[in-house]
């Protein structure tokens, strides 16, 4: 992100809207993790009417988190609308890529078979999936 505001020689609003960005972050994850705990207890079976409504309302969630932080780079970098949201989108493509090559998409995967079918997991390895 410091490379883009170095590229278009605004370095001083960096912090101010990485600031921004990690508040936007905090306030949309607090109001997210009564949602998702929702959603991983109806996929559980313990609430089972309440898993679509809250899937729902989490990706309007993510989309509302898309447009704030786009919103942050369009008045930060002097871009338009779309291009801020555009950057704030790969951001978040960037970090779901880094964190699977860092490993932990493939424990989160692994853990998920494990809590489910143990013989259905020894399978899918097996095959190379």
């Amino acid at each position: 992100m410091w490379s883009v505001f170095a590229f278009k020689s605004l370095r001083y609003r960096f912090a101010q809207s990485f600031s921004a960005l990690l508040g936007a972050d905090l306030v949309l994850t607090m109001l997210s993790v009564p949602m998702v705990v929702t959603v991983h207890n109806a996929m559980q079976g313990a609430v089972s009417s309440s898993l679509q409504l809250f899937t729902v309302l989490l990706y309007l969630l993510y989309g509302w988190d898309l447009a704030i932080k786009g919103f942050i780079f369009h008045r930060a970098l002097g871009v338009t609308m779309l291009q801020g949201t555009c950057l704030a989108f790969t951001m978040v493509l960037v970090s779901i890529f880094v964190g699977y090559a860092a490993g932990f998409g493939v424990q989160a995967q692994e853990s998920v078979f494990d809590e489910t079918d143990s013989s259905h997991a020894t399978t899918d390895r097996s095959q190379g999936f």
